[in-house]
C-alpha cells in the first residue's frame, strides 16, 4: 500500500540541453486530488511519469513510503506500479487489440482479472462513459474521444491508489 509519495529535488532535461524540471519538490497527497497545471511543454507529463516510476529523473529521488524508488527491487517496483494507474495522453493503446482488450490488458497481464468482479466493474465504467458501441473496434477505427476514454477507464479499472 502506498502511504506517501514524494519527488525530492528533481532535475530533468530533454536531450541534456533543454532544462524542464529544476529542483522540483512535491509531496503527493494520497487519497486526495492533486492538479498539475502549466503551459504546453512545461513538464506536467514529465512530472507524472517520474511520480509513477516510469522514468528516472536525471537528479533527485522519487520517494515511495519514505524509500528511494530507484533502490527498490524488481518486486517492489512491480508492487508500486500495480498500485498506480496511469492514463497516457494518447490513450497508450495497442493497435492490434480492441478497445475492450486494451482496457482489460493490465489486469489480464498481471493475472489479476477476476471474471465476475472485474467484468461487472468494466461494464459499469463502459456504460458510465458511454463507449459501449466502440468496444470491438481497434484504436485506429475508434473516434479519438473513445480512445481517450478507453485509456481513462483502464486507469479506473485497475483500481490504483494513485491515478
Amino acid at each position: 500500500m502506498i502511504t506517501s509519495l514524494a519527488l525530492e529535488n528533481i532535475f530533468h532535461s530533454f536531450d541534456g540541453k533543454r532544462e524542464i524540471l529544476l529542483g522540483l519538490n512535491l509531496n503527493v497527497p494520497i487519497g486526495q486530488v492533486l492538479t498539475i497545471e502549466g503551459n504546453s511543454g512545461s513538464g506536467k507529463s514529465l512530472v507524472l511519469k517520474i511520480a509513477a516510476g516510469f522514468l528516472e529523473p536525471e537528479e533527485g529521488t522519487l520517494q515511495v513510503n519514505g524509500k528511494d524508488f530507484s533502490q527498490s527491487s524488481i518486486d517492489q517496483r512491480l508492487e508500486m506500479r500495480l498500485q498506480t494507474s496511469f492514463c497516457f495522453e494518447n490513450g497508450g493503446l495497442l493497435s492490434n487489440k480492441t478497445l475492450a482488450e486494451n482496457i482489460k490488458l493490465p489486469l489480464i497481464y498481471h493475472h489479476l482479472w477476476d471474471d465476475l468482479i472485474n467484468q461487472t466493474h468494466f461494464e459499469r465504467l463502459v456504460k458510465l462513459f458511454g463507449i459501449e458501441n466502440y468496444l470491438n473496434l481497434r484504436p485506429d477505427a475508434a473516434p479519438p474521444g473513445a480512445r481517450k476514454v478507453a485509456g481513462l477507464i483502464r486507469a479506473f479499472l485497475t483500481g490504483g491508489q494513485v491515478i
